[in-house]
Formats: structure tokens, sequence, C-alpha cells
């Protein structure tokens, strides 16, 4: 394989987890090379591998401006540091020394050693450099690598919990490897954000190197492969919004490249010339369209804009929240404009079993990106169910070009509990609010702890501590439901009420081995009291109230402390018995008639009409009325009694009225003639 030959598959990316700004171009970078000692790698020396990739990281450093430091560490039976964090100028050399004083007859493959010394340097460096870590191996770590009495399984474990904390760092782990199916290396890349290359030999180890260094460079690329033999020319078109470009291609002895701008003049640019390659840098290019003839593979890097990734803006995200990915596309320059139309971008999520999703992202206003071309792309994505370390991969490509740049974060979703809060308000000063609250995303888990506790807030900042509970008492309507509630009373004014609700959780693990975890999750809910319920009128005939058969106007009069008019439209009138309700009686029914528009500190009615059916039975009656407070939009609920009787109850007893005085009168009269 020739160089560069690995580029037509390359995509150039920026590092996990970085969230740039057009300064952060110019971030230094930090490398560990974790160098495999073990006996079999002798047989890469004779090529002098490490010296041509220092040659290559040294070039491609010095081209871009960047600042760069390398330590060498190398893993074997044990670890040990052969070289320091070093700046790149200095680093050529003692790369080359500390190549010379490895062992490589090492016994074991202690990639886990290696790893634990490479990020106890990570650790203590100075400076807030991106990192990472790229690993030479010849090998898949077996029984026989290992220290002896070391469970293979156990082992293996162990270097995905230390992938783990270099996921959590955003220090991705690189492998260039001379073998093939080198499992543990694998993983250890997909699970910290790096990548895997295999190689067949040392002359391929500047190339795997030149795809790591890349992913610092924050240039879009595209890759060129000529078709036939013989000089090959690619069209270049460069606008305004371009700042940079740059070739890189593959060669041969005596070959050259040619680059030409848009007036036919041939372009030197700034060129580093070596056995194997050509890079060709020309800053502020002319707009127009250039031309690069060249022989073998190729790749054109432009410099046209930074994405930088807005969401998801923490490392971590909890599970069941939906995925949202927004990223802003900066200028590499503070006078370099943007063209938005120019660009497209696409969204992956890598799961740790290895799969990936993905999904278009958008710069139309529509799907949570902002403004219509405003130069930042999002979308909201699916929530995530399970816990893991996941990555995402921005792809952002630029139509004028082909090309394309890449950006990466490291993302880990874990389980917290999700607590759902209710508050049913009647909406009249006076009548106690229902507060409850639950955990709406167990999901199998059992929790061991569950407590809820709710501070109350009233509209003069007046303080009530209250406990949730789930016994079936005290508002709470059925016991064990996993539903919390607790009544709050204090409604004696009107306005705003909080309640800020704080849950103490202790959950189970659901795998064997894992910890119980402790959660304090807190979550705040608010509603607003602005009626008060004055004189109920419900007329009737005498003390005997309604009689069956009849139809009366209910007269419900409403306060409002609300400043501004507002409507109470009651939709629905619930009408209970109280007491028994004899078979085949009716029940009342309420519609309403009228509703007034209220004003701050004018009280009105409301009007409804009372239809008392002829079966209905004599009693008393509560009536519940739902509906909704306009312009606001919130439920009301108000509650009044009224009496029902019957004509023939009415009879009744004035007829045994009547008897009883026509008989107390004639037995008066008698009492005072009978002498």
């Amino acid at each position: 394989m020739s160089f560069l030959a690995t580029l037509t598959t390359l995509g150039l990316s920026q590092l996990p987890g970085t969230n740039l700004t057009a300064t952060q171009e110019e971030q230094g970078v930090d490398i560990v090379m974790l160098m495999d000692e073990s006996g079999s790698m002798k047989k890469l020396d004779p090529e002098r591998f490490a010296d041509e990739a220092a040659k290559l990281l040294l070039d491609i450093a010095r081209l871009f401006g960047k600042e760069a430091r390398v330590a060498v560490v190398s893993y074997g039976d044990g670890a040990k540091v052969l070289m320091p964090f070093t700046v790149l100028d200095s680093a050529y050399t003692g790369i080359k020394k500390s190549i010379g004083k490895m062992d490589r007859s090492a016994p074991f493959t202690d990639i886990n050693s290696g790893l634990e010394v490479a990020y106890d340097l990570l650790e203590k460096r100075d400076g807030l450099n991106q990192a990472f870590v790229v690993i030479m191996t010849d090998g898949e770590i077996t029984e026989r690598d290992i220290p002896q009495g070391t469970d293979i399984f156990a082992y293996k474990e162990k270097t995905g919990r230390i992938a783990g904390n270099y996921n959590l760092r955003n220090w991705p782990v690189y492998t260039v490897a001379f073998t093939t199916g080198t499992t543990i290396y694998r993983d250890l890349a997909r699970q910290t954000g790096g990548e895997y290359y295999e190689v067949k030999g040392p002359s391929e180890v500047p190339d795997a190197y030149l795809k790591v260094f890349e992913d610092f460079l924050l240039r879009f690329v595209r890759r060129y492969q000529p078709v036939q033999q013989g000089n090959h020319a690619e069209e270049l078109i460069i606008d305004e919004s371009i700042s940079e470009i740059t070739i890189v291609t593959s060669k041969k002895k005596g070959e050259t490249v040619e680059l030409i701008d848009p007036t036919g003049t041939p372009v030197e640019g700034e060129r580093v010339k070596e056995k194997a390659y050509i890079l060709i840098k020309v800053t502020k290019p002319m707009p127009g369209t250039w031309k690069v003839i060249f022989k073998d593979r190729g790749a054109v890097m432009y410099s046209i804009v930074i994405p930088k990734i807005l969401e998801p803006e923490k490392p971590d995200l909890p599970i069941d929240e939906p995925v949202i990915v927004k990223v802003k596309l900066v200028p590499t320059e503070p006078d370099k404009p943007i063209f938005p139309q120019d660009f497209s971008g696409e969204a992956y999520i890598h799961y740790p079993d290895g799969k990936s999703e993905s999904f278009m992202l958008y710069d139309d206003g529509k799907h949570e990106d902002g403004m219509p071309n405003d130069g930042i792309l999002g979308r909201s994505y699916y929530s995530i169910s399970n816990e893991g370390d996941y990555h995402i991969t921005v792809v952002i490509r630029h139509k004028k070009t082909g090309s394309e740049i890449r950006v990466k974060k490291a993302l880990k979703i874990t389980y917290k509990p999700k607590i759902a809060v209710s508050v049913e308000n009647p909406g009249f000063i006076g009548e106690p609010m229902k507060v409850s609250a639950f955990v709406v995303n167990k999901g199998g888990r059992v929790f061991t702890r569950e407590n809820y506790t709710v501070i109350a807030t009233g509209p003069k900042f007046d303080m009530t501590t209250l406990t949730l509970f789930d016994n079936g008492a005290g508002g709470d309507e059925r016991a064990n439901d996993g539903r919390y509630t607790a009544l709050f009373s204090d409604t004696k004014e009107p306005g705003r009420y909080s309640f800020k609700v704080q849950g103490d959780f202790e959950v189970q693990p659901l795998k064997p081995g894992e910890a119980v975890r402790s959660f304090k999750e807190e979550v705040d809910a608010y509603d607003e009291v602005w009626l008060s319920l004055g004189k109920v009128s419900t007329p009737g005939c005498l003390w005997f109230g309604e009689l069956a058969g009849k139809t009366y106007e209910h007269r419900i009069q409403i306060y409002s402390y609300y400043p501004g008019k507002v409507t109470p439209n009651f939709y629905t009138y619930i009408v209970e018995k109280q007491g028994k309700m004899s078979i085949g009686a009716g029940l009342p029914v309420i519609k309403t008639k009228t509703v007034p528009e209220l004003e701050q500190g004018k009280p009105d009615f409301i009007k409804a009409e009372a239809q008392i059916p002829g079966s209905t039975a004599s009693g008393k009656y509560t009536v519940t009325a739902t509906g909704m407070l306009q312009p606001l939009s919130k439920p009301v609920k108000a509650s009044y009694e009224f009496k029902t009787s019957t004509t023939g109850k009415v009879f009744l007893t004035f007829f045994g009225f009547s008897v009883l005085v026509g008989g107390g009168a004639g037995l008066a009269y008698w009492l005072a003639t009978k002498d």
C-alpha cells in the first residue's frame, strides 16, 4: 500500500469532547506514544518506523502552526516512561533515543499497565491541551501475554474500566496494529472515541500516524484517487469563505505535484517534500477555480469553518431524555463570511456495542436549531434507554468543495430517577391543593428507599414543608401505587404558589456486582390562585328546596383578584346525592347559562340552569363544577350544595300541618267552652 492509501477512507474529525471557539484552532495537543516492547516487536525496528512517525508529526505540526508535546511509554512486563512530555521540536531526537531504550524482549504484553502509566502522565501534565494516546502493537492479548495467574476475562474487564476513565476525560485512544483480529484494541478505540488502524508493515505506519494527527487539524477534507495511470487533474472551487487549502499526496521518487491558480499561474505555496509524500499549503487562496495535477492518491484539506458542538453541552445525559444535537459553524477568521446554504449536517450516535444510528441536521429553524440559515445546525433525536459510554460524531459537508469535516463528543448515558409532579388546584382561595410526585422511569428497578418532601412557598413568601405519603390517606387515593401525595391547605392568599419537590432514593442494581446507588433529585412546580367563591343562590319552595319537575336558576358568586379580565367557564357539573340513592331515581341536570367577564375586585355571578326531573328523590345534593379560567387556561373547580323535594311531599307536609293546626284549634275551643 502506497503512502496516503488509507486516506481514501479518511474522515477528518476533531477530538471528542471539545467545544471549540474560533481561537481554539491554535490550541496545542499532547500525544502519548504507547509502544509495545514485547519480543515480537523486534521485527519492526529495522525499518525505523518510530523515526518516520516522529518526523511526520513534526512536519504536520510545523505546517499548521500547531504546538504539540509528545511523551513515550513502553509496556510489556509492566510499563515505564521512556520520555516525559516534550515539545515536538525537541521530541524528534528524543523519540529516537527513547525507542533505543526499549528492551523488546518482554515476555508479556501488559497493555493495562501501559494505559495506567499513560493516564498518570496525562493527569499530572501542565496545561489543558487536547490529548490522545497512540498505541503501537503487533497482536491480540491472550493468556500468554498477561502476568501469570491473571484471569483473561478479568483482565479484559479491567481494560474496559480503564477505557471508561479515558472516555470521561475525553482522551481518545488510537491503535496502529500490525496484525488482524485485535479485539481488545478495537474495543479500546471504540470505547474512548478513538480509531483502530491495521497496517501490513512499517512502511504504512506514517499513513496511520497522519490519519491520527488529522483528527486535530480541523480541516474539511476531500479525497482523490486517480482512475488511470499518469497525471490526474482535479478542480478546486474556492470562494471567499475559504482561508486556506492544503494538498497532501503520495509520491514516488522524482514525482511532483502541480498547483495552478484561477489565472493559470503555477503556485509553489509552502511545501514539505519527503520521499513518500508532498504537503502543499496555500493561505488566503484567490477565489475561483484552481487545478491540482498529481499521479497518486491524495487529499485536499480546506480551512472553511470550525464546527462547535453546542449541545449536548455536558458529557453526561440521563436516560430517557431526548438527545439534542446542535452545532455552530464558527468562521476561521473574524472577517470571513459563512454561507449557511453551502453546508449540510449529519449526526451519528455510536452505541457501546458498536452499533450506530444516524440522523440529518437542519438549519431551517424547525429542528432545535435556532433561526433559519443562522449557521447553527441541529435536531432533537430519540431518547436512549440504556446506560453506557456513547459517542456522537457530527459530519458537516461543504457542498461546493465536496469536502467534509467530523467533530466528535463523548457522551455518558446514566440512570437517575426522573420525578414527575402534579398539582391539583381548584383555583379558589381556601381550597386545598393536592401535590403528588412519582418516578416515571423506574424501568424495573427496585427502590429500597423512596422519600419525598415538598417545600411550598406562598405569594407572601411564607414557607411550609410537607411530607408526601403513599398510604391511601391524606389525599392519597390508593396505597402503595408508587404515587406519593400531600394536601397543602394554606391557600389563604391570591397569587402564585411554588412547590419544590425533593426526592431521596436508594436504587438496587440491575446487574450482579454493581453497587447500590443513592440519588437526591429536585423538581420545581407552581400554580396560581386568583378566585374566591362567594354566595351560591339556589331558589326553591321555602325550606323544601327545589321541586321535582321544575327548572331553576343557580347563581354562583365569584370574586377575582387577577390583575386583568378573566372568564371562569364551567363546562361540566357533576351532581351527587348525599346519602342513599333510590333505585330508578333521577339526578338533577345543570348547565351554564351565562358567564361573566370578571374584573379585579368586582364580584359577579355565573348563572346556571338546574333542571330537576320528576323522578328526582328528595334530599341534599352536592354539585362539583369544573371548567377553565380564560385566557389563563387554568383549570378551576368549585362545589356547592342544594336541596330538592317533591310536590307530594310539600302537599302532605302542608296537609299535616293544616290538620295539626285545625285539630289544635278545635281542642282549644272545646277546652274553652266545656263548662
